[in-house]
């Protein structure tokens, strides 16, 4: 069995997912970049398949991230929803600029 030439993963749900008001990544780039591509017509295409976005299980996860990577990114979120102060997690580019913790992290 083949996949799609294209699968592009997009839903509502992701014009929530903000990682930080400074962060360059806008859940509006999302929507204009799929308005876009839909104007063009590139979403029609039969090689083309849209589906909505889900959370990720965990092997899904491990596909890609280290155990310990997963792990630290769960620790933050606890912490987060608890309204504690997350642990120093900059060893995995954690809390930085550019991965910033926010609510609905994992």
């Amino acid at each position: 069995m083949t996949g799609p030439d294209l699968l592009l993963v997009y839903g509502d749900s992701l014009t929530s997912y903000e990682l930080s008001p400074d962060h360059p990544l806008k859940p509006s780039r999302y929507s204009l970049t799929v308005a876009l591509l839909e104007e063009l017509g590139w979403l029609a295409l039969p090689q083309v398949v849209k589906k909505e976005p889900r959370p990720a299980t965990l092997s899904e996860l491990l596909t890609v991230h280290s155990y310990q990577y997963v792990d630290a990114v769960q620790k933050a979120q606890t912490a987060i929803r608890k309204q504690e102060k997350p642990p120093d997690l900059s060893v995995f580019g954690l809390g930085t600029p550019d991965v910033p913790l926010f609510k609905d992290i994992h």
